[in-house]
């Protein structure tokens, strides 16, 4: 058979095949996310801790101690860095008054300053490593505060808070 007598048999078959074809329906689906503004302490089951360590009132030396914690937010998400009671966040620039309590007299109390400082900024980066944020708590005691008090343990506990 020549190739002349089978094309008009190859295109019969073709349509009809052609023609054989289901239709097709279509419809879209939308499939969307939202990821969450936050942000979370690197490790948050370890305690921040600011030990003034031993003051002794007749060396009259004002004290500071500093904490340095890593955590992470959402990328482009802004914060502030507060404690839990105080409206005004914690900065660089500011400073908060703060009151630590006798353990066991809780009529003495001793006064400090409380600042923080994030030397990479106030917007988030992601959480994948390497994006962690510093943030660097500093207390500050001065003599005065000291200087008249019972001796003893003295505390207070903050509540940190990453803020929106």
């Amino acid at each position: 058979m020549t190739l002349t007598r089978m094309l008009p048999a190859l295109v019969a078959c073709l349509c009809g095949v052609a023609q054989a074809q289901t239709a097709f329906d279509t419809k879209t689906a939308l499939v969307s996310a939202q990821v969450q503004d936050t942000c979370k302490f690197t490790n948050p089951t370890t305690s921040i801790q600011l030990l003034l360590g031993n003051l002794d009132p007749s060396l009259l030396g004002a004290r500071s101690a500093v904490g340095v914690y890593s955590f992470s937010c959402t990328q482009g998400f802004a914060f502030q860095i507060g404690v839990a009671g105080q409206i005004t966040p914690l900065s660089a620039t500011s400073t908060h008054s703060r009151q630590l309590t006798h353990k066991t007299d809780a009529t003495q109390t001793l006064g400090y300053t409380l600042s923080a400082a994030l030397p990479n900024g106030a917007i988030g980066k992601g959480f994948s490593p390497g994006n962690e944020l510093a943030l660097q708590l500093t207390a500050n005691v001065a003599p005065a505060s000291y200087r008249d008090l019972k001796g003893g343990d003295y505390e207070d506990t903050l509540v940190v808070e990453l803020r929106p």
